[in-house]
């Protein structure tokens, strides 16, 4: 199947993710409807994270900018002025109860399944948002990527 012509030849998203696991979310959700590139690698430490001068220009020619929330990047708000993005950013645990540590919020959401599922969402909304043309293949993918999440779920 041959896909139209503005579809073939439109440029991708530019999306950055605060983090590796954001952005693996990102990457299935987008397809390729994006370039998405995270700020904090696999194996790194978000909680010490020090950005560099690419990280900068990368966040100022970003589409969509995607964070956890929950007090989990201390440093994105001010990296994100610091760059002069001002485009939407995207709180991809917007709309979840977190867990409790004692009196503090448990930034970590994403380990729960049924929050996984509910980042997956706010990404796809997002996605939609930047790129209406790209909805009906962004609906599709998250709704794949949902059912993966629900039969992990279920197995665990």
């Amino acid at each position: 199947m041959s896909l139209p012509l503005r579809a073939q030849t439109a440029k991708p998203l530019q999306v950055v993710a605060s983090f590796s696991l954001l952005a693996d979310m990102a990457r299935e959700v987008a397809g390729d409807a994006a370039e998405v590139h995270s700020l904090v690698g696999p194996n790194a430490d978000a909680h010490v994270f020090e950005p560099r001068p690419s990280d900068l220009q990368r966040l100022a020619r970003a589409d969509l900018v995607v964070v956890n929330g929950l007090g989990f990047e201390g440093w994105i708000d001010r990296l994100v002025r610091t760059s002069g993005y001002r485009g939407p950013v995207v709180v991809a645990s917007d709309g979840i109860s977190p867990r409790r540590l004692g009196r503090a919020i448990d930034p970590h959401a994403w380990q729960s399944l049924v929050h996984a599922q509910r980042y997956v969402e706010n990404i796809r909304a997002a996605l939609e948002r930047a790129a209406p043309a790209q909805a009906a293949a962004l609906k599709a993918r998250a709704a794949a990527y949902t059912a993966r999440l629900v039969e992990l779920d279920t197995e665990c």
